[in-house]
Formats: structure tokens, sequence, C-alpha cells
């Protein structure tokens, strides 16, 4: 956690340092409240996740060396690798039909809950940001391997060609419904944000979400930093530093951003909470992006100084 030579804290860490990371997951607890949990694992060797009834948990992968996820019969994934056993049940998602070993890599997400029945079994030298909810009639596949999905470019990298996957894309709610939150309470998806394309990514915010008869709930995007290379990215044309612009202060069209260099590992949070909204901008990153309670609270946008 740092403040980047302002006063009000900007929510940062590196997956590799524990003390940071617990203070992000605290964050998080605050801004959202007790439905939500939150934690960073490290894992080498092996880790089983059972099913918590009634919860669902989801966990983005940022680091797997030599990893790879046990999946049973039945289990749900989104764009299996190819050649794995497994039938297809509609739009991208598939049922396992035997059990089977699946390579994993840092971008992929594994969920958890009791409708599966059955637990996960991670293995290798693993680290993920990890998420619990109540479960609802959102259908999250156990596995969704970022290597297989498909490009729809849009928001942050809306440039023709961008890297932009869904792997738990929104479902919004009815028109008519003042529940905006839609029937899942999580999203991501994952984004290569340049600065060397047209259009580039904007400065901009996101305030808290209508939850009907509850008022309003806050809303964050958490950015986990992936590494490029991994899935055959180039650099930046021009060699710039990876980071994201904080704007603390959205009121102010003035404001000067914070800067804060990012780099694989990096963890970034951005409230968009009643009484702590900030902006922010990706400055040439590529990341998964998550949000709570999904990619359902209004765009504003912000004036770039």
């Amino acid at each position: 956690m740092t403040s980047v030579g302002l006063a009000v804290d900007i929510a940062v860490a590196h997956i590799s340092d524990r003390k940071a990371t617990a203070r992000i997951a605290d964050l998080l607890a605050d801004l959202h409240g007790s439905e939500y949990e939150f934690a960073i694992r490290h894992v080498r060797g092996s880790a089983t996740l059972y099913p918590v009834p009634g919860r669902l948990t989801a966990c983005f992968l940022m680091e797997a060396q030599g990893a790879g996820l046990s999946l049973f019969q039945g289990d749900l994934v989104r764009c299996p690798d190819a050649g794995f056993p497994a039938r297809t049940v509609g739009d991208d998602l598939s049922e396992v039909t035997e059990r089977r070993w699946h390579p994993v890599q840092a971008g992929d997400t594994v969920c958890i809950d009791d409708r599966a029945r059955s637990m996960a079994n991670l293995s290798g030298d693993l680290a993920w940001f990890e998420v619990s909810m109540p479960v609802t009639d959102y259908v999250a596949p156990r596995l969704t391997p970022l290597r297989n999905l498909k490009d729809k470019p849009g928001g942050c990298a809306a440039h023709a060609g961008a890297f932009r996957r869904e792997a738990l894309p929104p479902v919004g709610p009815a028109a008519a419904d003042p529940d905006r939150r839609g029937v899942n309470r999580i999203n991501m998806h994952a984004l290569d944000m340049r600065t060397d394309r047209d259009p580039p990514p904007s400065p901009h915010c996101h305030g808290p979400v209508a939850a009907g008869g509850a008022g309003s709930v806050n809303h964050s995007e958490t950015a986990l930093i992936l590494p490029r290379s991994l899935y055959g990215l180039p650099p930046h044309g021009a060699d710039l530093p990876e980071q994201v612009e904080m704007y603390p202060c959205v009121s102010d069209p003035a404001g000067e951003p914070a800067v804060v260099p990012v780099r694989p590992g990096s963890i970034v949070v951005t409230p968009g909470a009643r009484d702590r909204t900030m902006g922010h901008c990706f400055v040439n990153a590529f990341a998964m992006l998550v949000a709570i309670p999904g990619f359902v609270s209004p765009h504003h946008g912000l004036p770039r100084t």
C-alpha cells in the first residue's frame, strides 16, 4: 500500500509481498462488506479446494509454474484445450466427460461452488487472487483458460485486433430492474491496454451500483498485472514502461494523477465507493481486471491533464 506522494492512499501491492497483499484484502473486505471474502494464496506442491455450501469461490491465477488442475466428469470448462475429453453444452462451455489433468497458467480462472459437487485439485507452483461470494444463478465454469478465449475489443482495449478476453463475462439486469448488479456478482476480463494503438486507454472512474431495495453497493476494479510474453504480445512500440495513472480526486478536473509503476504480479485496486471514489487510466498495462459487483457501473470520463 502506498500513497505515491499524495495524502490519499492508493492500494497497490505485489503478489510476493505478503503484508501488502493482506492490506489489499482488508481494503476490499471493507469496501464490499460481509458478503465477500478476499485472500491472496500461494501454493508450492498441491492444494485441494473444497466447495462451501451457498458460496462461489473464484481464483484468478497470477503465477503458475508446472501447474495443472484435475478436472472431474461433469465439471464445466470454458474453451478447454483442443482434444480434451469434453462435450459442448452451449456457447463456449463444455462438460468434462473423463477425469483428466488440464494445464493452467497465469491468467486462467478457477471457480468452485457446491453445484459442481467435486473439489478442485491444483498442483504446481501457484499464486492467485481469491474472492468468495454468495452463489447466484450465474453459471461459473470450473476452469477458464485465458489462452483459448476469443478477443472482443472494447473499453480500455478498443483498438483493432486488441487482446480483450472475457473469462467471467457480465450478465446485465433487465431494463426495468432497480437492482443493476445483474445475476452474477463478479466479472473478469483480461486485456492489453496499449498507448501505442488507437484509440489508447482513457482516464475514467466508476461509482457505486444501484442495488434496488438495498440502496447501492460499492464498486471496485482490481487490476492483476500479467506478463505479456506469456501470451506472445509485443512490448510497447516505444519501450514505454507499464503503469497506472490514478486520480484520487475525481471531482477536480485539473487534478494531477499519481503514476503507479506496475510489473507482472502487481495488484492495483480502484474503488468506486460513496466515500472514496478514484479514477484510473491504464498506461501500457496487460492485466486481468476483476470487477465487483461486476462491469455494471456507469463509465465517467475524466480529462487527461
